[in-house]
């Protein structure tokens, strides 16, 4: 799989449903998985929705603990609540994603959504909702600040 790229601006019909685009189509096959994000969704394909699940039984040590670790608890209904497998429906050579209105209410998406790629996943975002956490999370400042943490913490690693 290539990297997933790219910004695009859909529209959301009245069933919740949006064409994918080609590139995004291309890179993540005839099935993948949209759940519930920071903010916003975020779509994966079903490899990457399986290291998801593995990573996540991996932090449980044990379906037991999962249950009564408050975090662990957490981030699961996270990622699981929302999660739906889609296989999009073929179009006139197009391919259109369902959203469901669960997913629509989380991410208070409803005529128009941001399709980012950010690499191995997919964020959609409500135009508004993407402002607004841009307006806090991605200043120049912030972004200068991440990186700095995150690369720090790669040089320790090494």
């Amino acid at each position: 799989m290539g990297q997933l790229t790219g910004t695009y601006n859909v529209k959301i019909d009245s069933a919740g449903r949006f064409y994918l685009p080609a590139s995004l189509k291309n890179e993540l096959g005839h099935s993948c998985v949209v759940l519930k994000g920071i903010g916003c969704l975020w779509m994966v394909t079903s490899v990457m929705e399986e290291k998801i699940e593995k990573e996540l039984a991996g932090m449980a040590g044990g379906s037991l603990r999962g249950m009564f670790d408050p975090a662990v608890r957490t981030l699961r209904r996270q990622i699981f609540s929302g999660m739906t497998v889609l296989a999009p429906e073929e179009d006139k050579n197009n391919y259109r994603v369902s959203l469901t209105s669960e997913q629509r209410m989380y991410a208070k998406i409803d005529k128009t959504a941001l399709l980012i790629g950010a690499g191995d996943y997919v964020e959609i975002w409500s135009p508004s909702e993407l402002d607004k956490y841009e307006a806090v999370s991605e200043t120049p400042e912030a972004v200068t600040e991440a990186a700095g943490k995150l690369f720090g913490a790669m040089r320790s690693d090494e």
